[in-house]
């Protein structure tokens, strides 16, 4: 089973992750970025593209070995941040990787998750949490404008992916109410294997 965990900036995804890798007995997790992503280079959008298809095509071999293959942000999350990014600009990049996903779902570089889990959390919460990480930076259109990206999310839920399942988790919720709820939406829907 492939799950693709999404949601603004620090609001809880990979704490999450980890947190249910660890207590998996079959789970694979494919991180955000590449191991060796600061030799890459500036993070590009080109760059976030490919990474998304790398993401893919380790979700498709970990599917076969694994019970559950857990994603730390998929290409939904390219697209909000792009959409957010260019917003407020007079560009077409958005329409560059809009098309790089409708040409990827077409082709099957892009593989869509058998469950989303969205995690929700008011953007001042978000903010604080990643001033508390000392993660909050001005170049990051995650932090300069969450609103647009919540909507971005529920676009993307509503219009792109309607189809796939999606749980949306309260990111002010403790691990283990987040662990109940996934199991109970794993039973919902007669995925065998539990958390």
């Amino acid at each position: 089973m492939i799950i693709y965990f999404e949601g603004l900036a620090c609001v809880g995804k990979t704490t999450l992750v980890n947190y249910l890798e660890k207590h998996i007995t079959s789970a694979i997790t494919i991180s955000e970025l590449p191991k060796n992503y600061l030799e890459l280079g500036k993070i590009t959008d080109a760059l976030c593209r490919r990474n998304d298809e790398r993401k893919c095509t380790e979700a498709k071999e970990s599917n076969k070995k694994y019970d559950f293959t857990l994603v730390d942000r998929g290409y939904a999350s390219t697209l909000v941040y792009n959409f957010i990014e260019y917003a407020s600009k007079v560009s077409n990049e958005y329409l560059t990787t809009l098309s790089w996903y409708m040409s990827g779902i077409l082709t099957h570089r892009l593989v869509k998750p058998d469950l989303y889990i969205y995690i929700t959390l008011d953007a001042k919460t978000a903010i604080k949490r990643a001033k508390q990480l000392n993660r909050l930076s001005t170049k990051y259109a995650w932090f300069n404008y969450p609103q647009i990206g919540l909507t971005a999310y529920d676009f993307f839920f509503k219009f792109l992916e309607p189809e796939v399942p999606r749980l949306v988790i309260d990111g002010n919720l403790t691990l283990k109410q987040q662990v109940s709820l996934i199991n109970q939406e794993l039973v919902k829907h007669n995925y065998t294997k539990r958390t």
